[in-house]
């Protein structure tokens, strides 16, 4: 990287970048898998307003690191930088600020009054602590056939619970309740406990938990084999399509004009890579 052109090491740099609703998102999600992972050692839950005061501290220690960070300066390891101090177009308010950090507060309490802490705690009295078996903190692999490639899906499960022989899937979502289709997401989770557990889909079920909104309400929905098959489907149509694109797949090599720009004032001001792209619309 220290020989590259200075446009990619740029690309780098605001790639390391996150936005203030990816960053109190992840300190979220983070925060749930630090109680569940002391409950497993402890067997323990902790206090709810000992847990606030350390996410707080989190998110204030972050907020002056990247507040105190010269804008378009190289990014450091280890180091939170938030585009909405580095880009001054993407610029927020102090109330802006209040909002969505109390909105990640909500979240952390939520859980504690959720319908899947519910789940959790009648599973591990039953089963134990190793009724939880996933807490985000694994990022696995899910192979897929593409011809004649192996194309490795990502998976990483926020909160995976088995009662019964029956494993609950649940999302952690710290934003407002959406009416999307959450149709492939369920299914290639279905698939990997499949795969991993080896059991059938019948016995997996799937559930998001809106934390700042609707926490006491946990949705189960199941899939089935034509429903793992038929997204399997769309997600080789896709990798066909990418690696239509690159000249070398086993190396990663693609060449940024074989990828159409498709440039709007919307999607050009939402985007941290605005600032190197030639393509680009300009937004005020």
């Amino acid at each position: 990287m220290e020989n590259a052109p200075e446009r990619t090491k740029e690309i780098y740099r605001l790639k390391n970048l996150t936005g203030v609703y990816l960053w109190t998102g992840n300190r979220v999600h983070e925060a749930i898998q630090d109680i569940l992972s002391g409950f497993q050692k402890t067997g323990h839950w902790p206090e709810e307003d000992v847990v606030i005061k350390d996410f707080l501290d989190k998110l204030r220690k972050d907020y002056r690191q990247s507040a105190t960070a010269t804008p378009g300066s190289p990014f450091q390891k280890g180091t939170v930088r938030l585009i909405e101090h580095d880009d001054p177009y993407r610029a927020i308010d102090a109330s802006m600020w209040k909002s969505v950090t109390d909105r990640a507060i909500f979240c952390v309490r939520g859980f504690f009054s959720s319908a899947a802490l519910k789940e959790i705690r009648s599973a591990v009295e039953e089963e134990g602590p190793e009724a939880i078996v996933r807490k985000d903190d694994v990022l696995e692999t899910l192979p897929i056939q593409v011809d004649a490639r192996t194309i490795p899906v990502y998976v990483t499960i926020d909160m995976l619970l088995k009662k019964d022989n029956h494993y609950l899937v649940v999302d952690w979502k710290t934003g407002k309740p959406k009416d999307e289709n959450h149709d492939r997401q369920t299914a290639l989770y279905a698939a990997f406990v499949v795969k991993k557990f080896e059991t059938k889909p019948e016995n997996v079920s799937f559930a998001l938990s809106y934390l700042a909104f609707t926490p006491g309400i946990l949705d189960k929905t199941h899939t089935d084999e034509k429903r793992i098959e038929r997204v399997f489907g769309e997600v080789r149509d896709s990798a066909r399509s990418i690696l239509s694109c690159i000249d070398d797949p086993d190396e990663g090599v693609a060449r940024e004009d074989r990828f159409k720009a498709k440039p709007s004032r919307w999607k050009c001001a939402g985007c941290e890579y605005r600032r190197v792209c030639p393509d680009a619309m300009l937004v005020s």
